[in-house]
């Protein structure tokens, strides 16, 4: 069976099961990727829940089962929905949703075609985007809203003033961290195992994560290194924009440092030093997203360095 048959069968089987209107949407994801989603619409909410269908037709394609399946979806929909509306009117004027807009990073060149939809500005070979996090229950810091150009416009508010925005309130929404990696993954671990078993996706990016930075360990292992993200591990990458965040580790360092997009989620920082050269870092960071990143979550395959003397970050 198709993709495009499967999806057809799924749509007319989860609408006759929940007895709710079912759509099919294409959602463009980072880097290019392009995700088919069912929009299941519940009058008793006004959130859709967008069930991603790529990993059940995985599924499917080597269980054969179309019941099971179609079960699995219907599951899923039900952890994913809410029996009341949520409140989001925080969001419609500016005055109160620029309290929780934040700033990210992803690849430029990767997302051409998300970026002339919404404000964005180039950073070295990346761009810097932006989110309104959700604060509210249920979802409390855990869900986004990506600001595009309409939102910009309803606002009447400019890409600068969303920059100057973000700028200040990401650093205290998400504050930085800093580990040394080896005590970053084994604070992970146990975490990992756990996500495992229970089959929560959030946990196997860990595992993800994980896996990738065993392997930086492996190659430069006696060099120090360090994780730089946020709390959560979420989009962190972008925690290099942070106002004195890398100033102040490369002081306490007494080093220039090597940054490494480990994936959007976190870099890894390195002291320069002359065993590491950058043309070994390349290669390292290149072979490292084509086999333990998802596409999804590649930040890039360049290297940056931060240059104390002038407090700035250019491509190695």
């Amino acid at each position: 069976m198709s993709f495009e048959e499967f999806t057809e069968t799924v749509r007319n089987a989860v609408a006759e099961r929940l007895s709710l209107e079912v759509a099919v949407k294409t959602v463009p994801k980072n880097n290019g990727v392009i995700l088919t989603g069912l929009i299941i619409m519940d009058e008793c909410s006004n959130t859709a829940p967008t069930i991603y269908l790529d990993g059940f037709y995985e599924e499917y394609q080597q269980e054969k089962d179309m019941e099971e399946t179609i079960s699995n979806i219907c599951k899923a929909f039900h952890n994913s929905r809410f029996s009341h509306p949520i409140d989001f009117s925080d969001f419609v004027v500016f005055e109160t949703a620029k309290k929780q807009i934040v700033l990210r990073l992803i690849n430029y060149e990767k997302n051409l075609g998300i970026l002339e939809e919404i404000p964005h500005r180039r950073f070295l070979d990346l761009a810097i985007v932006y989110y309104y996090v959700v604060q509210k229950p249920p979802f409390n810091g855990k869900a986004s809203i990506r600001i595009n150009n309409y939102h910009m416009k309803i606002w009447g508010v400019t890409e600068e003033k969303l920059y100057q925005t973000a700028t200040a309130n990401t650093p205290k929404l998400l504050p930085v961290q800093i580990t040394d990696i080896q005590q970053h993954v084994g604070d992970m671990t146990e975490t990992v195992l756990k996500g495992l078993l229970s089959g929560n996706e959030e946990m196997q990016r860990l595992c993800i994560q994980t896996v990738l930075l065993g392997s930086l360990m492996d190659e430069i292992e006696r060099l120090p290194m360090y994780v730089m993200s946020n709390r959560d591990i979420l989009m962190g990458a972008a925690c290099m924009l942070y106002p004195d965040s890398l100033k102040e580790f490369a002081e306490k360092m007494q080093r220039d440092l090597y940054i490494l997009p480990s994936s959007v989620h976190e870099t890894i920082l390195l002291p320069v030093f002359e065993e590491a050269g950058s043309e070994s870092l390349y290669e390292m960071v290149r072979e490292v997203n084509r086999n333990q990143v998802a596409v999804e979550e590649r930040l890039s395959d360049n290297v940056y360095i931060y240059r104390r003397a002038t407090d700035s970050i250019e491509l190695a």
